[in-house]
């Protein structure tokens, strides 16, 4: 993957943590108890420096847990 769509996504997922019509405003450590990923890696993709692969099932257990389809993290 590259820099950009790091940011894409990781921007995305910020926003949708944020922004959730289901639980409102959630935290990290939030989202990271109800989706089952730890809070390392729900930092690490929202970092603007992240850099490593994402782990697509980490990603897909994140939108579950958003009520919000898979796609979304890549627009």
């Amino acid at each position: 993957m590259n820099q950009d769509l790091y940011l894409k996504i990781g921007s995305n997922v910020k926003y949708y943590r944020m922004h959730n019509e289901k639980y409102g405003y959630l935290t990290q450590e939030e989202l990271s108890r109800i989706s089952k990923v730890s809070i390392t890696i729900i930092r690490g993709i929202e970092s603007l420096y992240h850099n490593k692969p994402i782990n697509i099932l980490a990603l897909n257990n994140i939108a579950l847990s958003l009520n919000i389809p898979l796609y979304k993290f890549f627009m």
